[in-house]
């Protein structure tokens, strides 16, 4: 699965009341990031210092605690495995803690793992797709 079908799916994953409009709103901001370098929700220099800033618009929703701070965690694995694949970011330490702690509880979320696993995060090199 794509990393923008992990996300999108997020919201389901986290069985958030109104999943369909959360999951709509997460595809509108990121094909509008794609399309448009100067999207608000492109890349900025405020995200260098601090990259799940780019999250935070797409887990604004409400949901399970548990399964919505493993799929938080889940996308900043994912973020932090682009930006070193794609920029060059020495992030080596924070994949390293977020993937120790994701791989130790994977197996509590087999739904959340059959969308996206661990290893396939931890790939990440396509914003995309």
């Amino acid at each position: 699965m794509s990393v923008k079908n992990y996300f999108l799916q997020v919201p389901y994953l986290c069985k958030t009341p109104n999943a369909a409009r959360w999951s709509r709103s997460i595809e509108l901001q990121w094909d509008d990031e794609l399309s448009n370098k100067d999207s608000v929700f492109a890349r900025n220099e405020d995200d260098i210092n601090n990259p799940a800033n780019r999250l935070e618009t797409a887990f604004g929703f409400f949901g399970e605690s548990d399964i919505k701070g493993y799929c938080y965690n889940l996308g900043k694995l994912i973020l932090f495995s682009y930006n070193k694949n794609k920029y060059g970011e020495d992030n080596t330490v924070e994949i390293e803690k977020l993937w120790a702690d994701l791989a130790s509880r994977e197996l509590l979320y087999p739904e959340v793992s059959a969308v996206m696993s661990v290893e396939t995060a931890l790939a990440t090199d396509a914003w995309d797709g």
